[in-house]
């Protein structure tokens, strides 16, 4: 009988792990980030001179010396957090209709919004702006080159960080713009 019972509960287990799982990918992104707030990660902040390691719980980043980054790096998922001043940030008008796909459309859309081919840029972008009577959206498209985002990646795999986000620096250390660069087909499920 208490097999039976052990069996039921891992059974129920499993089968509330992978609901919740499908219920948490029907949320955007952003959100799904924010909700896995308890989650410890890294951030190496590529805009601080030279680059600092910061440990991250929930909304607060605690800096790492160098002694606690070497033991820390391998144990959590860790975000890139670009410096600005390689990431290129261009303003679009879209029809409202983009919004529901706007990744998507701003990828169809890349040449003719920016001199870069999909194929050679990492981007993110987000709505800065609705225009309802016109039915136009302003979206703020952030790109950087997929060369230097990939020998970046490959250097910090070979020091024992696992990437699985990019993000962009901003004025406040330890906390990045919120948007991952890294295709959705490459980010960890």
């Amino acid at each position: 009988m208490k097999g039976a019972v052990k069996n039921l509960f891992a059974l129920l287990g499993g089968f509330f792990r992978w609901w919740f799982g499908e219920l948490a990918a029907l949320l955007p992104g952003a959100l799904r980030e924010g909700l896995r707030g308890g989650c410890e990660r890294l951030l190496l902040d590529m805009d601080a001179t030279p680059p600092r390691l910061y440990r991250l719980r929930g909304r607060k980043a605690t800096p790492l010396d160098s002694g606690k980054a070497a033991s820390a790096k391998g144990k959590a998922a860790a975000v890139l957090a670009l410096p600005r001043r390689e990431v290129v940030t261009r303003q679009a008008q879209l029809p409202a209709a983009a919004a529901e796909n706007l990744l998507e459309v701003v990828g169809f859309e890349m040449d003719r919004l920016t001199p870069f081919s999909r194929e050679e840029v990492y981007y993110a972008c987000r709505v800065a702006g609705r225009d309802a009577k016109n039915g136009r959206l302003t979206v703020d498209v952030m790109l950087a080159p997929r060369r230097k985002v990939d020998s970046l990646l490959n250097e910090l795999r070979g020091q024992g960080l696992k990437v699985t986000r990019v993000d962009i620096a901003t004025d406040n250390p330890g906390r990045p713009l919120g948007v991952n660069l890294l295709p959705e087909e490459t980010r960890p499920a």
